[in-house]
Parts: structure tokens; sequence; C-alpha cells
């Protein structure tokens, strides 16, 4: 059968693009084409003969770079005359700042935002912002608030904003940040983090308190180990990571968080071996991540249409795992791994994507993608 024979080379046989210098074919409507039939005229107001027979055969030749830059810059100039209202950062004014966050959280409606005033040692007004649910109520109450409401632990500073101070004197949380940009705050407010606003200061400490549930970590499912490790991945992208860091107990081995999706503002973390990876291809890893223009990316099949190379060839592109060490032999081997964080799919599935180092395959002549999938039933 020459037609189902012809149709599956085609799925499998890279097809190298076509040559468009000659020209291009382009369906016009009634009102399109004007405004490059009014170019193409010449000093005498008469068209070039080829340029009419081009258009006669519906092709039109390639825009010159001069004219594309032109265009280019003229609709930068448009969507920059477009662009929303940019967030402003953080204000002065404390109820400038509070009025804000109300806004922005839908306070008046969304029992889920809390929004806690009080003073810093008895003097200074302030006001903390977290998740209920998504931050760690006894870190807020005996890391937090205790600590900055205490006048003893403010002996010694005249310091007009006591951003500074708190960082270095009082709070004894690991991980804590300034940041001035409101839409920053906002994320990591939604990521679990708790914010703190301070009258007079124009930055905004952010301070590591998350503490949502999750999934303890079980066995493999679908890959049952006689000889080995008893741990299979669960949900949450920290633990994810430090499964794989208890393997590799490297100083090489480099995570980066990168956000995915738009409105559901979730991250995702690219994991390789510094010295062992291709750096070229862990710049298309990452391009390949940030070029995605989605809303929402909840499962690991999204993620996997969204980044391969050819959806719809009949030879699996993706290599599927739930196993930790597993996946610590792929970033040994120069691969990238991708963790997302929390995306269920049916059977409440995980999953890691890794993008093998070689430069080329046989078939597609583009770097191989392989997905590391946890099925946790």
């Amino acid at each position: 059968m020459p037609g189902l024979f012809e149709t599956l080379k085609n799925l499998l046989m890279y097809k190298e693009p076509k040559n468009t210098e000659l020209g291009f074919e382009l369906l016009e409507g009634e009102n399109e084409g004007t405004d490059r039939e009014a170019g193409q005229k010449n000093d005498t107001g008469t068209e070039n003969e080829n340029s009419s027979k081009e258009k006669s055969k519906g092709i039109k030749t390639p825009l010159k770079v001069s004219e594309w830059n032109k265009g280019r810059e003229q609709e930068g100039k448009e969507k920059t005359a477009a662009l929303p209202y940019k967030m402003p950062g953080v204000d002065k004014d404390l109820r400038v700042n509070r009025k804000k966050i109300r806004r922005e959280f839908n306070a008046a409606k969304n029992q889920d935002i809390i929004i806690r005033e009080f003073k810093i040692a008895r003097k200074t007004a302030a006001f903390i912002v977290f998740i209920d649910g998504m931050a760690d109520r006894v870190t807020i109450n005996d890391f937090i608030l205790r600590q900055l409401m205490a006048p003893g632990h403010f002996d010694g500073n005249d310091e007009g904003c006591p951003i500074d101070y708190i960082i270095d004197s009082v709070l004894t949380i690991h991980e804590t940040t300034k940041e001035k940009e409101l839409d920053k705050i906002i994320r990591q407010i939604l990521n679990g983090l708790t914010a703190l606003f301070i009258d007079g200061c124009e930055e905004s400490l952010l301070i590591e308190s998350r503490g949502y549930e999750k999934r303890n970590v079980d066995k493999p499912t679908a890959e049952n180990v006689v000889k080995g490790a008893q741990e299979a991945f669960c949900e949450n992208l920290r633990t994810n990571i430090t499964l794989i860091r208890r393997i590799i107990k490297n100083k090489n081995l480099v995570t980066e968080i990168m956000p995915v999706g738009k409105a559901n503002n979730s991250n995702c973390a690219i994991l390789y071996m510094e010295g062992i990876v291709n750096p070229e291809l862990l710049n298309e890893v990452k391009r390949r991540v940030k070029s995605i223009d989605i809303d929402l990316v909840e499962s690991s099949g999204m993620l996997e249409q969204l980044i391969e190379d050819n959806p719809l060839m009949i030879f699996p592109q993706i290599a599927s795992t739930e196993r930790p060490d597993r996946t610590a032999s792929f970033l040994l081997e120069g691969k990238v791994a991708i963790i997302a964080d929390n995306s269920p799919l049916y059977l409440s599935l995980f999953f890691i994507c890794c993008i093998s180092s070689t430069e080329s395959l046989r078939l597609t002549s583009k770097p191989a993608l392989a997905l590391i999938v946890t099925l946790n039933v």
C-alpha cells in the first residue's frame, strides 16, 4: 500500500524547511495586501511586471530585511503605547500598601488572604500578608510575630527603616529577601511566603514560611524495584529535588527555578550537571520552557506536548520513570531534567522531563526528548 507507506515515511523522516527565496503562497482577502501593492509601485506610478505576475499567481516575495525591521519597530511602538497599566512598587505610606494588597487579592471576598496588622516594638506600624493553608502558622506566630513585637529586640536601633536591622538581628528565619516590585511580592505570597510591610519603608521583606500539607514519599508503583531504593517521586517540588540530591551529592548539580503558566503561577525546576551537560542543549531547554505562552499548565501531558519536537511521531520521544535513582543516572549522563511543581494528571501523575545531550537523531535531526513520569496511584 504505497499510500500508507508514504504516510508513515512522512511522519518518521525529518523534513528540511522549504526554500522560500523565490516566494511563498499567501491567501489574501479582499482588503488584504493593499499596502504592499502601494509599496510595489515605482516612481512613475506604474506597477512592476514581475510583482503583478506573482500577485496573479497568489505568490509574494519576502520582505527585505530593512522593510521587516521597520515593520517590527512600528509594531513595537504600537505595543508599547497599548501596554496595560504597570503595577506600582512598594510605597512609603503603609495605608497605600494595604489598599494595594487588599485590591489585588480581592480581600473583601477572599477569605484565604490573611492581613495581620501590628506594631513593631510597640512603635512602628506594620502588617504581614500570607495565604491561610500555604504558610506555616507556627513559623508565623513563634518566629515572626513574637520577635517583631518584642521591644527588647530593637534596643539600640535608631535607623529610619528597620528592615536591614530585622534581617541582621531580629528574625531567626533561614531565608529572607527584600523586594520592591509589587507583582513579584504577590507571586511569592501565592507560593506560600509571608510578606512584611513596614510604615516608612519602600521595600517589603519576604520571609520563608511555606508549610502546606503534602503526601509522603512512597514506594514506586509502576516500576517495582527488587534491589534498590524503595522511593518514588511525590507531588511536592522541593521534596523531589531533595530525593535527587540525596543520590547525587555533588556541588556541580545545579537547580534553576522557572515559572510556567501565566494564570496558575506554577514553577518548574531545571536540573543539570555543570561541566557535563552540553551548554547548547541547556540553552535550548530554557528557550523551550520560556517560550510556553499559555495560562494553565496543569499536567505532565500538556508540558510534554508544548516542548517536544513532533507530537504526531509514532515512535516515543518520551521515556518515563517514577524513580529518583534513574533520574540521577540520566543527569550524570549529561541530560537535563525538568521537574514540574504539583502537576497531577489522572491517577496522580507527576513528571520530570529529560532531554538527551546527543546533538542529533537519525530520524529527527533534533535533540531527543525523554519525559520521566511519576505515577502515584
